[in-house]
């Protein structure tokens, strides 16, 4: 059993890698830093939230479980222009296993909102119970963060631990 969720986590992690290198396949390269140009900010911290969303699971065919719904989650980084109160809306997660091994997708669109203005993206990923999520966001800025995207990395659980980058311009399309 342990070998079979030991390959699965090789294969969700291989996935999210590649997926992610397909993403940043299609990005345009960032403009040179100006002094009236914002520059690449790395970011980390730390969300907190649910661990899935709270409507009350559906189970499909072969035992899938279907989560649907919004919650919100606190999210505390170095850089304030992306922290503040996430709303996933809708969160979707499909999970297979038993409460002590299971491993599932998810995904949806999301908000970050704080008092200087908002995120607005989508996310994608894996779930696992060992090692947990991995989550890849992408955001573009609205209010003072027009302009500006925001690519975010969630692993873990709760808190689940952020990774990532504000940067001008628009995130890569999705192919």
């Amino acid at each position: 059993m342990r070998g079979r969720i030991a390959t699965m986590q090789l294969l969700v992690e291989l996935a999210v890698l590649c997926t992610l290198a397909g993403c940043s396949a299609g990005a345009s390269p960032t403009p040179a830093a100006t002094a009236t140009s914002p520059t690449v900010t790395e970011v980390t911290g730390t969300a907190t939230c649910p661990t899935t969303p709270q409507d009350t699971p559906m189970t499909g065919p072969g035992g899938v479980q279907h989560f649907r719904g919004t919650f919100k989650c606190t999210v505390t980084t170095d850089d304030p222009r992306v922290s503040g109160t996430e709303t996933p809306s809708p969160w979707n997660l499909d999970m297979w296993g038993t409460a002590d091994s299971a491993a599932g997708v998810q995904w949806g669109t999301t908000r970050i909102e704080n008092a200087a203005g908002a995120w607005e993206g989508t996310g994608s990923g894996a779930a696992s119970t060992a090692p947990g999520d991995i989550i890849a966001n992408w955001y573009k800025g609205t209010g003072a963060y027009a302009g500006l995207s925001y690519f975010a990395l969630w692993t873990g659980t709760g808190p689940w631990t952020i990774r990532g980058l504000v940067f001008p311009g628009d995130p890569p399309e999705p192919r």
